[in-house]
């Protein structure tokens, strides 16, 4: 269950505001022709609500056709006789390039000016531009004052913005007691982006003590109001029964939620679940489609699953070595051990791949430093032969001892002629005997032959 979230970026703005009292005083939109034609005529005789709601008609397309040239340019109007919620609309056409061309500055400037009239929503844009640096000079302790205003006045977002100023000490001393106040205040408000916070300050005990069950309600009001992140963790949670009773059918359902908002941990999750039959029907044809969407999306270890599809024929794949080496350097660029192990051994031994000693130690080394036993004692080959590098028997002696602690027999027969014959290391019979009775231990008829004639002298 990781992930979590920051300020808001450009794509997180919320909507524009809308007016909801229309000119029949009805509240609804204006949706018949006939109305919007009353309407644009007042608008034309300079008619302040009449031009925003032309615009708002012209942004939604109620009633006409989405023309967003027309709707900034009544916005616009609108804006200049001092409407508030045109001059926020406006600046939001600026900020995003919706039927003008973006403008950071402009759009700061009409924040500003909608936020001093007293707009609510006004000042949390303010707070967001600058604590962003967009249009303006970046100013946290600003950004604060605007956020705690606005939050103060109920706005959610701000509200948000603030705990996490809180949060992480920006703009204001870090207060986690301040910022669970506030993400609480705007959770309650229905945003999800709160209960999120929450959620994993509850799993996490930050700030709260922890608490499984409300963790787990927490994520369930943001995976209801659409939070991706929080259904995979939802996922999660009922997947390995976190605050929760284990079902894995549910599991499955959440996943796919948080999957098609894209959430590539979701894939994956989605892909060892048919490829096991675990809360779904076991499917290998649909895992390595599963696998297939992650891996496309950078997931190393899906990418590790369908090279070895490839490489053994698994799932409906027909082998494809060329593919297999493609998708396990991806796996492996991305960190994936047990890539880098296999890469090592292609390049090796010429796999799909040009012989190359150097590039065999060097992915060797990498899946050795995150504890593949059996790369660490290649890597220890390497060093004792000179293979790809330049001989080190102190540096084989290393990782020899790796590996063999953690039960490699060939590690540890390795060892044992190192302490026997005292090869990077000082003589000791008594070490090299050890060792060889562990790799004998585990089948090793090497050790066992040698440690035969231990036995016999």
């Amino acid at each position: 269950m990781e992930y979590s979230e920051g300020l808001l970026n450009s794509a997180d703005l919320k909507g524009r505001e809308v007016k909801k009292k229309s000119l029949d005083v009805a509240n609804s939109p204006l949706n018949q022709l006939s109305d919007f034609l009353k309407t644009l005529k007042e608008a034309v005789n300079g008619d302040l609500e009449a031009q925003f709601n032309v615009a708002v008609c012209y942004d939604f397309g109620q009633a006409v056709e989405i023309n967003q040239v027309e709707a900034a340019k009544w916005y616009l109007k609108a804006a200049e006789g001092g409407h508030l919620k045109a001059q926020v609309n406006l600046a939001l056409s600026y900020l995003r390039g919706d039927g003008v061309s973006p403008d950071a500055s402009l759009s700061f400037a009409w924040f500003l000016k909608a936020a001093e009239g007293g707009n609510h929503k006004a000042k949390f844009y303010v707070g967001l531009l600058l604590n962003k640096g967009w249009g303006v000079p970046e100013d946290k302790v600003e950004a604060f004052k605007w956020f705690l205003q606005a939050a103060e006045e109920g706005v959610d977002e701000a509200q948000y913005n603030l705990a996490l100023c809180y949060d992480l000490g920006e703009g204001t001393p870090g207060d986690v007691a301040e910022a669970i106040n506030w993400y609480l205040r705007s959770a309650a408000q229905g945003n999800a982006k709160s209960q999120f916070r929450l959620a994993l300050a509850y799993r996490d005990g930050e700030g709260v003590e922890p608490d499984p069950v409300k963790s787990r309600e927490y994520f369930l009001l943001a995976a209801n109001n659409g939070h991706a992140k929080a259904q995979y963790n939802l996922g999660v949670i009922y997947y390995e029964g976190y605050g929760a009773p284990v079902d894995k059918a549910r599991a499955a359902d959440w996943f796919l939620m948080a999957a098609e908002s894209d959430v590539v941990e979701a894939f994956y999750r989605l892909a060892i679940m048919r490829k096991e039959g675990e809360g779904v029907e076991k499917d290998p044809e649909m895992a390595m489609w599963w696998f297939r969407q992650a891996a496309e999306r950078g997931h190393p270890k899906a990418q590790f699953n369908l090279s070895l599809a490839y490489d053994l024929g698994l799932g409906g794949v027909k082998v494809d070595r060329a593919e297999a080496i493609k998708w396990c350097q991806l796996a492996a660029l991305g960190g994936d051990s047990r890539a880098q192990f296999n890469m090592g051994l292609a390049c090796d031994y010429g796999d799909g791949v040009e012989i190359n000693k150097p590039e065999a130690a060097r992915w060797y080394s990498l899946a050795a430093n995150q504890g593949v036993v059996v790369a660490q004692y290649n890597l220890g080959v390497c060093y004792s032969l000179g293979e790809g590098v330049a001989v080190d028997k102190a540096e084989a002696l290393k990782w020899f001892r790796l590996a063999a602690e953690r039960g490699h027999a060939g590690a540890q027969f390795s060892l044992a002629m190192a302490y026997k014959i005292g090869d990077g290391t000082v003589r000791d019979l008594n070490e090299a005997r050890k060792w060889l009775e562990l790799a004998a231990e585990k089948g090793d008829r090497e050790a066992q032959k040698l440690l035969d004639k231990f036995n016999d002298n």
